[in-house]
């Protein structure tokens, strides 16, 4: 997986997490460990390569209470309540695709999360990442 914040991507303010199947089933199992926990949001980051020139720090957060006050290039999914059910049920399709993105809205407000998979190679990576 990699993951980057992109300012105007798209029309918004996107944070892009570039996936395969791995990476999909990665993040469903961080959306699973996060409404687990709930006192805590977990990394996505951390299993993910994090672009270079344009950094993010992506967490999901099983209850509001576990997203912070966001420093620059921090945002929270938040997958609590009945939120979790929809999110995993847009990124369920993305695990048998070869190709298509999903959007998510992002805490703090205004921002997107668009999970990508054939999309965004690493030659695309290594483009902007330079």
């Amino acid at each position: 997986m990699k993951l980057g914040f992109f300012p105007d991507f798209k029309g918004s303010d996107s944070v892009l997490l570039a996936a395969d199947t791995d990476g999909v089933r990665a993040l469903l199992d961080a959306i699973r460990s996060a409404s687990a926990n709930l006192r805590d949001s977990v990394p996505v980051h951390d299993i993910a390569q994090v672009s270079v020139q344009y950094p993010a720090l992506l967490y999901v957060a099983g209850i509001p209470k576990a997203i912070r006050s966001a420093a620059a290039h921090t945002f929270y999914l938040d997958v609590s309540g009945s939120a979790r059910l929809n999110v995993e049920g847009l990124l369920e399709p993305l695990l048998t695709a070869t190709s298509g993105h999903q959007y998510f809205d992002l805490m703090p407000k205004h921002h997107t999360l668009v999970v990508s998979v054939g999309e965004y190679d690493s030659s695309w990576w290594a483009r902007v990442d330079d």
